[in-house]
């Protein structure tokens, strides 16, 4: 009889090592820390949002643990309740833009290919980065622009110099020459 207490208290116990073995498997709060760490990366929502998104979902999971549910069930149904992350930072967007634009300012323009968006993002970043080497290109570049309308501009009005008239095409220039100046040249 004492073995069979014996064995039946060992089996007991090694149930319930087993059952917290499970239950320290499963760490609620480095679950809900990798749950952060995806709505972090959503350019949409701030961090109060996602401070009100975790309480949410915290309170969710302690009313599903108080109705008798385990902490990972808990966890796994409300976190598959919720939309993802990228959908929950669009929806913040749409609810709190200033634009009025339908797009948020992290996705590419529709008139505007994806490459050329690429472009346009890569060039910001590097502007950011080197900024004495993007200050000096961007003068040259500002320079030689400047000159070469400058030089349009002055080409134009050379040869619009009579033009305004209503009958330009009959005007003609007469040049007198000097017997003195075909002697000199």
């Amino acid at each position: 009889m004492t073995s069979s207490r014996n064995s039946g208290s060992l089996q007991r116990r090694l149930i319930e090592k087993e059952y917290e073995r499970k239950q320290e498997m499963f760490d609620l709060e480095k679950e809900i820390l990798n749950w952060k760490r995806d709505l972090c990366k959503s350019p949409g929502l701030e961090e109060a949002h996602i401070v009100e998104l975790e309480e949410g979902l915290r309170d969710e999971i302690e009313d599903l643990i108080g109705q008798g549910m385990s902490k990972e069930e808990a966890f796994r149904r409300v976190s598959l309740e919720m939309v993802s992350a990228d959908v929950l930072g669009y929806e913040f967007y749409k609810v709190r833009r200033k634009r009025r634009s339908g797009n948020p300012s992290w996705h590419a323009p529709q008139f505007m290919p994806a490459l050329l968006w690429n472009y346009l993002k890569v060039s910001l970043r590097k502007i950011k980065l080197q900024k004495s080497y993007s200050i000096i290109n961007i003068a040259g570049l500002a320079v030689g622009m400047a000159s070469a309308i400058l030089i349009m501009m002055w080409v134009y009005d050379e040869l619009n110099y009579d033009k305004f008239h209503t009958k330009a095409d009959r005007i003609y220039r007469m040049v007198r020459l000097n017997s003195e100046d075909l002697s000199e040249g």
